[in-house]
């Protein structure tokens, strides 16, 4: 491996970490604190640009893609395993607003959380 796919690689790998630090949640008592893309390349002290050529060059998929996926997957444990309430759900994964994570859900699922919840409650 090169010196940069080696970079490439650790920088992704670091960026990963801080990302999986943050699941499962477990309360609603405080929200995820890194939600965008911008918000790691703070933390990881790289520009958003270099983060995302980054990640893109080892996984295929641009920042927002791999953080979609995740908060998506996390959103789905949390309708499958709680009763919370979806208000409860999105401010614990850093939407500000309930129907911004509902929308976000309905984009990457299909279906409204409320619909995937009862989906799931009735295969149980």
């Amino acid at each position: 491996m090169t010196g940069k796919g080696k970079a490439n690689s650790d920088l992704v790998r670091v960026f990963k970490q801080h990302l999986e630090q943050q699941f499962p949640v477990d309360g609603d008592h405080a929200p995820v604190q890194l939600r965008k893309p911008s918000d790691f390349a703070r933390v990881l002290q790289v520009h958003v640009n270099h983060l995302n050529r980054a990640l893109t060059a080892v996984t295929g998929k641009t920042t927002t893609e791999v953080l979609n996926e995740r908060f998506v997957l996390e959103a789905k444990r949390l309708l499958w395993e709680t009763d919370w309430k979806i208000a409860n759900i999105s401010w614990s994964l850093g939407f500000r607003e309930a129907n911004n994570f509902s929308a976000f859900f309905k984009r990457h699922t299909g279906v409204p959380p409320t619909v995937f919840r009862d989906r799931q409650k009735k295969a149980k």
